[in-house]
């Protein structure tokens, strides 16, 4: 394996390295408050009790309802990356099973057979062609599993029904995330897309850390300390960078970043900044007295960010954005890698010694961990084709689903797949919960396409290194706001009365 010749020269290294020099930051106000405040991570084992209260949770839909002999048409993109939350197999793993028990349990409670309908595998195809069938009022499905980034541009060509009042759906109850619904949502009184239980790809896509535990132990000592720092909330991007700086060695001594050293972390692809952005406390919006969003993004914070950000991977010496990247880590040529949770599946058949970490804070004044989800994870929606008697038995449908996820399907999914089935302990544990539980969007993200593209901005400064945050941001000002002023006047004439 390639980490066995650099590991060795890691011990040797170990001696020599030094300590780690804070990087001096002027005071910047905390403009993060008016994030969704993370919750607390579970630091107890989850117990037979917890688990049974879980699985005996009630859904408030009645005992008798029934829908026999309705079939229920889903459709969702045709890829293995998100189609797997709805079709499944009893093949003996403990998601896909628990998937397909769900199927059943709903089917058999409802009286209804669920058809599974599966699109293009490419996202914009797929929700292209869900525009397009939905446009021509044809009726060929009755619900959507679709891009997140998509389903909002969608909003705005009426697409979708206004799930707010619908009968059967009761967001009060633990299985739908109702915080990050509302930062889905323009206006409170219109909620167009769903999130929740039944949304396993949000857990997959929500951001964090992987680094190399054998890495890791032969260069600074006991990878559980790095843990312990995090859960203690002293886990910041000063020290990420000193962990990157001092881990690197060129190996090949031909004195250029590349596959033949040790590295702290490559970068190969862009579109991490996003969930890296929202990981330092940097807010894009807030709401008004009636909860429309307005733009704050311009401030102290996101200025030092973008300053921050672009050291850390242009100007140390153990970072690059040049290549690398998940490969490179899996073979034991870096200490970290950009990932999401759903990495961890990478590595179940390798030696891998892997720990897993949040995004750090930008500072030590920044007060909890927030962890990106990207924007192409699957969100429900029922089109606008579908009738109000029809819509009230899929909301019965959607609720009985997320219900069943809740009391069967994650704890499955989350503690199975992404901790004991290919993890190492209770800290571990401990950090997956504190990821998952700290998972956060905002508006101006979600409707990003249609402002002028202002949550992937900066993918652009990191790539072109350009620290020159405030001028860009000018040049474009007034063109986001005419779209966002056009985007909440689309939802106050839509607003129900």
């Amino acid at each position: 394996m390639k980490s066995i010749h650099r590991l060795c020269a890691l011990v040797l290294l170990a001696a020599l390295l030094l300590p780690a020099c804070a990087q001096n930051s002027p005071n910047v106000p905390d403009t993060t408050a008016a994030l969704p405040a993370a919750t607390e991570p579970v630091t107890e084992p989850v117990t037979e009790e917890t688990t049974t209260s879980r699985e005996q949770a009630k859904d408030n839909l009645p005992e008798n309802l029934r829908f026999d002999g309705e079939t229920i048409r889903i459709t969702c993109r045709g890829n293995d990356s998100f189609q797997w939350e709805l079709i499944a197999e009893d093949t003996g793993d403990v998601v896909e099973s628990a998937i397909y028990d769900r199927n059943l349990a709903v089917e058999e409670r409802l009286g209804i057979t669920l058809n599974v309908i599966p699109g293009a595998s490419k996202q914009a195809t797929y929700m292209d062609n869900v525009r397009a069938t939905i446009l021509a009022g044809t009726d060929d499905f009755d619900i959507v599993a679709g891009a997140q980034y998509k389903a909002a541009q969608m909003v705005l060509d009426n697409c979708w029904r206004n799930l707010k009042n619908e009968k059967y759906l009761d967001f009060d109850q633990p299985w739908w995330d109702s915080v990050y619904m509302e930062n889905l949502t323009v206006d409170p009184a219109q909620v167009y897309m769903l999130a929740g239980d039944l949304t396993l790809t949000k857990i997959d896509w929500t951001a964090c850390i992987y680094f190399n535990k054998g890495i890791y132990r032969d260069a600074f000592g006991d990878p559980d300390e790095l843990y312990r720092t995090v859960l203690d909330g002293g886990w910041t991007l000063d020290m990420l960078s000193s962990l990157c700086s001092d881990v690197y060695q060129d190996l090949n001594s031909d004195g250029k970043k590349d596959d033949g050293d040790v590295m702290g972390m490559w970068l190969n692809d862009r579109g991490h900044t996003d969930r890296i952005t929202f990981a330092m406390g940097v807010r894009y919006s807030e709401r008004d007295e009636n909860g429309y969003p307005n733009l704050i993004f311009n401030n102290e914070r996101t200025v030092r960010y973008v300053e921050e950000i672009l050291k850390f991977f242009h100007e140390n010496k153990g970072t690059s954005y040049a290549q690398g990247g998940p490969e490179t880590f899996k073979n034991g040529g870096s200490l970290f890698t950009s990932s999401q949770l759903l990495g961890s599946k990478d590595f179940r058949d390798t030696d891998l010694e892997y720990g897993i970490l949040p995004w750090p804070k930008l500072d030590a004044d920044q007060k909890e961990y927030y962890s990106g989800v990207m924007d192409n994870i699957a969100l429900y929606m029922l089109p606008a084709t579908v009738n109000d008697g029809r819509a009230e038995m899929l909301g019965a449908v959607l609720e009985a689903m997320c219900a069943e996820n809740y009391r069967h399907v994650i704890r499955s999914y989350y503690e199975s797949a992404l901790k004991f089935k290919y993890s190492d302990g209770q800290l571990y544990s401990n950090i997956v919960d504190l990821i998952h539980n700290s998972a956060t969007t905002d508006i101006i993200y979600v409707y990003s396409y249609s402002l002028n593209e202002i949550g992937t901005w900066m993918r652009t400064l990191l790539s072109d290194n350009n620290p020159n945050f405030a001028s860009v941001y000018k040049t474009s000002e007034e063109a986001v706001k005419a779209s966002l002023d056009k985007l909440i006047a689309y939802f106050k004439e839509n607003h129900p009365n």
